[in-house]
């Protein structure tokens, strides 16, 4: 009898510990990831709102546990961990938010040119994804499309924590969309101040104004510097030279634009450039001794008089804007723009 209790027992327990060996095996094989299941699916970064966000997805057919995976930045600052007990079911989204503290967000900002990288518990990268500067539209996220395994594109539309959809290209406008292919909705380059021109609409879904002629006149944008280090490759300020070949002109109350449309600096009253003289406007952080903005690579400055009219306008391409060499009309004052290996702030361009 002792022996018959004693192996009914053994049975039990050899069951117990079975079923809950089955268990955890079930639930190892529900959150277990393939490498490519867990990615980031979509990012904003030039918000309106000033709120940065990263979107990841899971591709795969089981659930995940995010608990201690981290996301980074391009410049190896300090990076978000996950916190225990973080799970992404599949086909589900998990959106992180910017937190200055870091306690519920990543504390970093991303930039212009930046990139994200996602690592697992293990320090394993998983998935990144990087873009420089012009990629990016205010406004619009940059995300895979198809949703979840294409290449990043801008999406006027954003989708945060939704599946990714592209609706620029359709000829119909949407929200964050300055025109859609050939609907311009109802804008010209007179519109925007030019004197005339053609605008065109790119593929991002924002004003192409390139080909937009500026009212010309005496004062003209001579030189630009966009990126600049001094021998300790420290940043320096960004800058923009003006030149009046006749005359004197009160610029007080101008504005000067860079390609977002939204940037603009006004000149304080009394700013008066004379004949045959330099104005040199520098960037500045706190924008009370000059633009507030910085600019990019590519990026375009827009000079706008009292009437609203465009004076003088510039564009440059990202391979055009050199590290330390500047941006200006050859030869000085009425030739196009070109680089200039030795910048002359302030003096004739060479």
């Amino acid at each position: 009898m002792k022996i018959q209790n004693f192996a009914l027992l053994l049975f039990i327990l050899m069951f117990i510990s079975f079923s809950c060996g089955s268990e955890d095996a079930k639930e190892q094989a529900s959150t277990a990831v393939e490498p490519g299941d867990i990615v980031v699916n979509e990012l904003m970064a030039l918000s309106t709102d000033n709120k940065d966000w990263v979107e990841i997805y899971n591709t795969g057919s089981n659930d995940a546990d995010l608990s201690n995976w981290a996301l980074k930045d391009s410049k190896g600052r300090t990076p978000y961990t996950l916190p225990e007990g973080t799970k992404l079911e599949k086909g589900g989204y998990l959106v992180i938010e910017h937190d200055a503290t870091g306690q519920k967000g990543f504390p970093y900002g991303l930039g212009k040119g930046d990139q994200v990288r996602l690592l697992d518990a293990q320090n394993r990268l998983l998935s990144s994804i990087e873009w420089k500067d012009g990629d990016l539209v205010t406004g619009m996220s940059w995300g895979r499309f198809p949703n979840g395994t294409g290449e990043f594109k801008v999406l006027s539309t954003p989708s945060k924590g939704e599946e990714n959809t592209d609706e620029c290209g359709n000829d119909e406008l949407d929200s964050h969309e300055e025109c859609d292919g050939k609907n311009l909705n109802k804008k010209s380059c007179t519109t925007f101040g030019f004197k005339s021109g053609d605008l065109v609409c790119t593929s991002k879904c924002r004003f192409d104004k390139r080909g937009c002629v500026s009212h010309g006149g005496d004062l003209v944008i001579n030189e630009v510097m966009a990126k600049s280090q001094d021998t300790n490759k420290k940043d320096l300020p960004d800058w923009v030279e003006f030149f009046c070949s006749k005359g004197e002109v009160d610029m007080s109350g101008w504005k000067l634009k860079d390609s977002t449309n939204t940037n603009e600096y006004t000149f304080p009253k009394g700013t008066v450039i004379k004949e045959e003289g330099y104005l040199v406007a520098k960037e500045d952080k706190t924008g009370v001794i000059g633009f507030k903005f910085g600019l990019g690579r590519p990026d375009a400055l827009l000079l706008i008089n009292k009437d609203n009219k465009v004076v003088d306008s510039v564009w440059w391409k990202e391979k055009e804007m050199l590290n330390n060499m500047s941006w200006g009309r050859s030869p000085n004052g009425t030739g196009n723009f070109k680089s200039l290996k030795t910048p002359t702030q302030g003096a004739e361009n060479k």
